[in-house]
């Protein structure tokens, strides 16, 4: 592991050892590391202690501008070699990009022991608070005595189950349980068994309880666990019998839901129907300032058009100005080639008329095909107009109509009305 450690050091380009951070910008994947190396904990390489249970191993590196998860990446092809896996030449083949240009597939190491300890910056020195760094140590000492009691206490409890560490360490640290023997399977079993019954989960066999050591740690924990689980039964049930009357408090939140929801419904179809109105006059609006809308773009097209060729007849007379220029100045220095020299000018100005003229063309086609197309849609929005207005005519002339007999029958209501009263007073 510290050989291919070693073979980090130097600027390569560790894209097949990192998470590419695309939509962030990154696209420049060369990195310098200064130092890589793999040390134990507490003593050198040369002692030999390495395969000893409890021995720490620390990964140490040194680089400028870390990439997304390159750490945690380095790390893992690590672990590989270490395990056996694969072999140190693989940092190589990892950072030869010309002959791997695409990553392989592996998971990152995990990310909780990764820590940046130090960052170096030339001509700045730092000033810390007294009352700052001394609450920052106490705070770091009572995280040691916490994680400190707790690994003393998962020590206590390794020794409790009368096994040899040394035996059974290296199966477990592998990872691989099919090949192991009975002893690590049964204390795994302790192990789950016991989570089980401190989460509530499941009862522990009686069995396994009578079998335990007597007034040991575990069957303390574990008669202790029993009780706590006993005894937690009687609020469940409390709850239980609690569950009808919630649920009818549910159903009638439900039905007055169901009610707000009927009421919506009626308001958003309300809503709709006046925003299909709206709409409506919005089109008409909209068909009315539509031929307004065409006839200023076209004025301002056939404007830009102008100011178009205005600009190619005016580079076309510079580029024959210069061109004439440059004539004179070949008939006086070469008095030999102007023959030839005077058919390119000639074919030249040919081409150059034939281009214009080509471009011309184009634009009176394209004029020509705007102005029909505005005035086919001016006709058509006229034509629509003419008959929007004689649709209307015809309504007034209804409506006319209808008032002239709402008018006569209120006239014939009056007259009987005098006729009724004049009989009246005769009688």
């Amino acid at each position: 592991m510290n050989d291919a450690a070693q073979r980090y050091v130097g600027t390569h380009d560790f894209r097949n050892l990192c998470k590419t951070d695309v939509a962030n910008g990154v696209f420049n994947f060369q990195r310098t590391i200064l130092s890589a190396q793999v040390l134990l904990v507490g003593q050198s390489l040369g002692e030999g202690r390495w395969q000893e249970p409890f021995q720490l191993c620390q990964f140490e590196v040194t680089g400028q501008a870390f990439l997304y998860h390159q750490v945690c990446c380095m790390m893992a092809v690590l672990i590989l070699i270490g395990q056996g896996m694969e072999k140190p030449e693989v940092t190589d083949e990892l950072l030869n990009i010309e002959k791997n240009p695409q990553k392989p597939q592996y998971s990152m190491a995990v990310e909780f022991p990764l820590v940046l300890y130090d960052c170096k910056f030339e001509n700045v020195k730092w000033i810390h608070d007294q009352e700052v760094q001394e609450f920052s140590v106490t705070h770091l000492q009572q995280l040691w005595v916490s994680h400190a009691v707790k690994s003393h206490m998962l020590g206590l409890l390794e020794a409790a189950l009368g096994h040899s560490v040394s035996n059974t360490w290296p199966q477990v640290v592998g990872w691989d349980l099919e090949g192991a023997g009975n002893h690590v399977h049964d204390r795994l079993k302790v192990w789950v068994l016991l989570t089980a019954q401190l989460n509530g989960s499941c009862p522990l066999p009686l069995s396994l309880v009578q079998n335990l050591p007597p007034g040991t740690g575990y069957q303390k924990a574990i008669l202790a666990a029993q009780a706590q689980l006993q005894s937690d039964t009687g609020p469940l049930q409390a709850e239980l019998l609690q569950c009808p009357a919630q649920l009818a408090e549910l159903e009638a939140q439900v039905r007055k839901l169901e009610l707000e929801q009927a009421q919506h419904r009626v308001l958003l179809e309300s809503w709709q129907q006046r925003h299909q109105a709206d709409l409506e006059l919005i089109e008409s609006a909209h068909s009315r300032s539509r031929i307004k809308v065409l006839e200023t773009s076209y004025q301002q097209w056939e404007e830009r058009l102008q100011r178009e060729n205005e600009e190619l007849s005016a580079q076309y007379l510079s580029h024959l100005h210069e061109t004439a220029l440059a004539c004179t100045e070949l008939i006086a220095q070469h008095q030999h080639p102007l023959a030839a020299a005077e058919r390119e000018k000639d074919q030249e100005r040919i081409q150059l008329l034939e281009l214009q003229q080509s471009q011309m063309e184009q634009l009176s086609s394209s004029l020509k095909e705007l102005a029909s197309h505005v005035e086919a849609l001016h006709l058509t929005t006229t034509q629509e107009l003419e008959l929007g207005i004689r649709q209307r005519d015809e309504q007034l002339q209804v409506l006319q109509e209808l008032l002239d007999l709402q008018k006569r029958a209120m006239e014939e209501h009056n007259q009987l009305q005098e006729a009724t009263r004049k009989r009246g007073r005769h009688t």
